[in-house]
């Protein structure tokens, strides 16, 4: 589905593709099933026009979903009609291509299909209705292609692609005589001694000839002036040792011969502006020198053959995003403090680029669009004057208009101010960088410098196509997912591109993509530590929970597996369990009970154990217990879960071991409150209760340690009597307890944060022990005081202020119990007429 550029939401989806989604889906629709989820076959009510069939199969290779039970199911020829399939990069097998062969398709694209042997080709011969086939890197296929018989019957072939196959010379001449429809070709890396003469029997008609990373000499190129009709013209080398230097005569001499040439990829290789033949101004460049240094050439080149191909390969550390101090906040976010239930960051986020369109290099099919009309004369037409090419390369001055692409990756003294192309590929600015992105998505090592020389920029300057280069940085790191230098050096500009004005600018669509994309990189990494800290600190950069819903489980997972990986720096623990905080923060309900279950729980207490047993009291050891705090309010499960993991016996070490931290205390009583609230539970606190009375005088932290320990012993006592098993006596503890209410400062400023307040207004009608009562009102006066507008409205809309009024009304009721209970009254009634919140 295109998604659109400008402002507003995407345009909506059509119902062909609502339709093709909702297959994808439900593919127990078209197909039957088996009780292991396994396609078996077509379903025999099914059949599939090729427009739906065609998009079902390309859509699964390109998700990774096509296994060869689907691929077989959907290749019945009697309920389904193929015509142009996608295959690239798939586990494609020799029994499915066979199957696939039933079907006239007419384009083909199985390029980087590990599985398939040499055992294919007779199948691959029978697809003699074909005229677009992309072998690229399919090296076994064609190996059986020759002796005793040399046939390619697949004469209908307009465009082929068998670049990094192992063809012999003979091998290509007797393949490429089959062909005479063939307009496009791509031999990459397969020339191995700079002979083209191959081409003759398709000379006349060629209009795109790809020869990158072929060992090419100056003779080679004298071959390519003389096709006429060619308009694109790819000698890029990414290796090093084929590199060809290209002097001003050569450039010159090319685009002279050349004049429907409209595409030229240069990148790679060296411009000299030195001239190997006599070239005055204006006049006619001549033949090239086919002297003796072409033997000297062949050798030097053939010498790197086997070589891996060279790419920029910049230090990690270079790509890695920095971790600052304030690495979690930005000024349009909230920032997230220790304290339950912290707010949900805001975000106004509402657009995404359209997919990039790869242009096309050459038209087959309307030479008004070509250039070339102009250059045909009717008999007795007078010559045109032709253009004056402006033109930073001497070289290419002789061109009669500018060229549509021009690619000078790697050619720094090419990229001048005058380049005569409307689309250039090199590393100059910004759009030609994107350009280098976009262009060179399957060619790693050109990849990379561009993906290298954004991130460089980005940091320097305020880039004006940041829609276009994040979809390019996805593209890419799809294209490499176990490619640890394209994905650092993606993930370290997407962070940057999901920040500030720049992330104002990506819908929720767009913002969906870049997080599909980096857990994506995650779940792919082995070892870099660089990328996972890259990749969680872009995730701190969404909005919690709202951006990452549509995959929560997924995200949850990936963070809990995250928090317990250890670097030498601790930075990546840092990170994570920073964001797991974020995350129980901001949800409720069902989802904070999800998180729980999906190990949050669990993790948190792992990290407090290995601290603890260390003696290290940390960053990570506060936020894990502001974590459990967090995670714990007002979900049972998730209190049985911490007490069940041996929660209170972390507690109490935590406390002895760890005195003069009173912030970190202060998460522990947190989280002791939300368990006391839990009925089934206290039990498993009473006997800790001369620890809690212990701390009912603390105010290392104001007020908050002293606060929830009478929180924790009023939900204790709130049970009565009968059920009291600590060691200190209830009426002891109980009359502590109020004494430690009563110097509190009513208008203390609060380090917590209420979504509501029934917990306490249970507790009001604790009549036996008035004590509890006691702490429950002054928690509801001090809410209304410090936060009134807030909380008085959350006390009428739960019934609290009818609560508190029959409190008050009631006889007996202590007098301090009845000042409290006034002030929350006086403060909440003029909301009491409000609807409910």
């Amino acid at each position: 589905m295109a998604l659109e550029v400008g402002a507003g939401d995407p345009s909506p989806p059509t119902l062909q593709e609502l339709l093709i989604e909702y297959t994808l889906n439900n593919l127990r629709t078209v197909c039957v099933v088996d009780t292991n989820g396994k396609v078996v076959s077509l379903r025999e009510d099914a059949y599939l026009p090729s427009i739906i069939s065609d998009r079902i199969i390309n859509t699964l290779a390109r998700r990774g979903g096509l296994d060869d039970s689907k691929l077989q199911a959907l290749c019945d020829k009697s309920r389904v009609q193929l015509k142009k399939i996608n295959l690239s990069r798939t586990t494609l097998s020799d029994e499915s291509l066979e199957k696939l062969s039933n079907h006239k398709l007419v384009e083909l694209d199985i390029s980087e299909c590990e599985n398939l042997s040499k055992d294919c080709l007779p199948s691959l011969l029978k697809f003699t209705s074909l005229q677009l086939l992309n072998l690229h890197k399919c090296r076994e296929a064609l190996e059986k292609y020759g002796l005793p018989l040399f046939d390619f019957p697949l004469k209908n072939l307009r465009s082929l692609n068998i670049g990094y196959t192992d063809l012999s010379g003979v091998q290509l001449h007797c393949l490429v005589q089959e062909l005479r429809n063939l307009t496009v070709l791509d031999v990459s890396r397969v020339v191995k001694n700079g002979d083209l003469s191959f081409l003759e029997p398709v000379r006349h008609q060629l209009r795109s000839l790809v020869l990158h990373d072929c060992v090419l000499v100056e003779s080679s190129l004298e071959y390519v002036s003389h096709i006429p009709q060619l308009r694109h013209l790819d000698i890029s080398v990414n290796n090093e040792g084929y590199k060809l230097p290209l002097t001003t005569a050569m450039l010159k001499f090319l685009v002279k011969s050349l004049p429907s040439l409209l595409s030229l990829d240069l990148s790679g290789n060296d411009i000299r502006n030195h001239q190997r033949v006599d070239n005055q101004e204006g006049g006619d460049a001549g033949k090239l020198d086919n002297g003796n240094n072409v033997e000297l050439q062949l050798l030097a080149q053939q010498g790197a053959m086997d070589g891996d191909d060279s790419s920029s390969s910049s230090s990690e550390d270079e790509r890695a995003v920095e971790l600052d101090s304030d690495y979690g906040d930005e000024e349009d976010e909230d920032e997230d403090d220790g304290g339950a239930n912290a707010e949900a960051r805001k975000d106004n986020v509402d657009r995404w680029p359209a997919p990039v369109e790869k242009p096309m290099d050459i038209d087959d099919d309307d030479d008004e669009n070509t250039g070339t009309s102009g250059n045909r004369k009717e008999e007795g037409e007078e010559e045109e004057v032709e253009e004056t090419i402006v033109s930073s390369i001497e070289g290419l001055k002789g061109l009669r208009h500018k060229l549509n692409f021009l690619g000078l990756v790697g050619m720094d003294e090419c990229e001048g101010q005058h380049v005569p192309a409307i689309r250039v590929a090199g590393l100059a600015n910004e759009d030609q960088i994107l350009i280098t992105v976009e262009k060179y998505v399957e060619r790693r090592g050109f990849l990379l410098k561009g993906l290298n020389a954004y991130f460089d920029i980005l940091r320097v300057i305020n880039c004006r196509s940041p829609l276009r280069a994040v979809q390019g940085i996805i593209e890419a790191m799809k294209r490499y997912p176990s490619d640890n230098q394209i994905q650092i050096s993606g993930s370290a500009s997407l962070f940057h591109l999901t920040r500030g004005n720049y992330k104002k600018q990506l819908t929720k669509s767009g913002r969906q993509a870049v997080i599909n994309c980096l857990l994506d990189a995650i779940e792919g990494v082995s070892d870099s530590v660089t990328l996972l800290r890259n990749c969680g600190l872009t995730l701190f950069n969404f909005s919690i929970p709202e951006d990452f819903q549509f995959q929560f489980e997924r995200v949850v997972k990936n963070l809990v597996k995250l928090a317990l990986t250890e670097d030498r720096e601790g930075l990546l623990q840092r990170v994570y369990v920073h964001m797991c905080n974020s995350i129980v923060c901001h949800v409720e309900g069902r989802q904070k009970l999800q998180v729980g279950k999906l190990g949050i729980i669990t993790c948190m207490l792992k990290l407090i154990k290995d601290r603890l047993d260390r003696k290290i009291c940390d960053e990570v050891m506060e936020t894990a217990w502001s974590t459990l705090w967090n995670v714990t309010d007002e979900t049972a499960h998730n209190c049985e879960l911490f007490l069940q993991g041996d929660g209170m016996q972390l507690f109490l070490r935590c406390k002895e071991t760890f005195r003069e931290r009173p912030e970190l205390l202060r998460n522990m009583m947190g989280l002791m409150g939300n368990v006391a609230e839990v009925k089934e539970l206290r039990s498993q606190l009473v006997p800790h209760v001369p620890v809690f009375a212990s701390l009912l005088q603390d105010r290392t932290d104001g007020i908050e340690v002293s606060y929830n320990a009478a929180g924790a012993l009023a939900h204790m006592a709130s049970d009565g009597e009968d059920v009291w098993r600590a060691s200190t006596s209830r009426g002891e503890v109980l009359n502590k307890m109020a004494d430690a209410i009563e110097s509190w400062e009513l208008d203390e400023q609060r380090n917590i944060n209420y979504r509501s307040f029934e917990p306490i207004l249970r507790l009001l009608h604790t009549y036996h022990t008035p004590h509890v009562q006691l702490w429950a009102t002054w928690a509801l006066a001090n809410l209304c005081t410090v936060s009134r507008e807030k909380y008085s409205r959350l006390l009428v809309s739960e019934g609290g202020l009818r609560k508190l009024e029959e409190l008050v009304a009631r006889p007996g009721t202590w007098s301090r119990v009845h000042y409290f209970a006034k002030i929350a009254i006086r403060l909440s009634k003029d909301y009491r007429d409000e609807p409910p919140i």
